[in-house]
This record gives C-alpha cells, sequence and structure tokens, in this order.
C-alpha cells in the first residue's frame, strides 16, 4: 500500500543517513582522531537492532534478547577486553585499523600518545 511505502522509504533514507555518516567518520576512526562511540556507534547499533526487529520474527528477536542479556551479564563477571588480548582471532581482528606505532609505553605523565595523563585521549 501507499502508507506501508511511504514508512519503508522513511526507513531506507534513514538507514541511508546513518550509514553514510557512519562511513564519513570511517577514515577519522580508523586514524585515532575521533572515536565512532562519540559520534555515531549509538546510531549504527541502532540501526541495526531496527534492521535485525525488522526482519527477524519474535523467534529471532527472543534469541537476539537472550544473547545481549547473557553477554551483558557475562560483563559483570569477565573482562571482554582481557578475553580480547588473549584470544589471537579477536586480538587480531580488535586491532583491525589501529596505528601499529611503537610507543605503546607510557610516558611520565601516564599516557601512551603524549598527551597528559590521557586527557585528550578517547574514552573508553
Amino acid at each position: 500500500t501507499v502508507v506501508d511505502s511511504g514508512v519503508a522509504g522513511q526507513a531506507d533514507h534513514t538507514a541511508r543517513n546513518v550509514l553514510g555518516a557512519t562511513a564519513a567518520l570511517l577514515p577519522a576512526d580508523l586514524d585515532e582522531q575521533v572515536m565512532l562511540g562519540d559520534a555515531g556507534a549509538n546510531a549504527l547499533g541502532a540501526l541495526l537492532g531496527v534492521a535485525l526487529a525488522e526482519r527477524t520474527g519474535r523467534f529471532g528477536r527472543v534469541v537476539a534478547l537472550a544473547a545481549l542479556a547473557g553477554l551483558t551479564a557475562a560483563s559483570e563477571r569477565v573482562s571482554f577486553t582481557a578475553v580480547i588480548e588473549r584470544t589471537p582471532g579477536l586480538r587480531e581482528l580488535d586491532a583491525l585499523g589501529r596505528r601499529r606505532d611503537s610507543a605503546s609505553v607510557p610516558d611520565a605523565a601516564g599516557s601512551s600518545d603524549g598527551t597528559s595523563a590521557g586527557l585528550d585521549s578517547p574514552r573508553r
């Protein structure tokens, strides 16, 4: 119907906007000038969540909810950073797009990137 195609058209337009903004920020994110979390990870996550909810049935949404709830509960007990660092495949995936500079030793101010005490570094 006309109403359905209008809603679908708006959703497609919104998706293009979010993906376009994400793509525009990707070079700066990979160059470690900004973090996607500062500039769009929530919007991208929302887009993916809406797409999942739209394209799966009730069973798919329940499975996704259970997986997210399980990961959230696990994150209270397990450091995902530690798991990623000790798992070779995940460590390489996490390192994609990161600079490979030799200055990974913290300086006198406690920062590894030359900023004072990490005040100018991206939030985690």
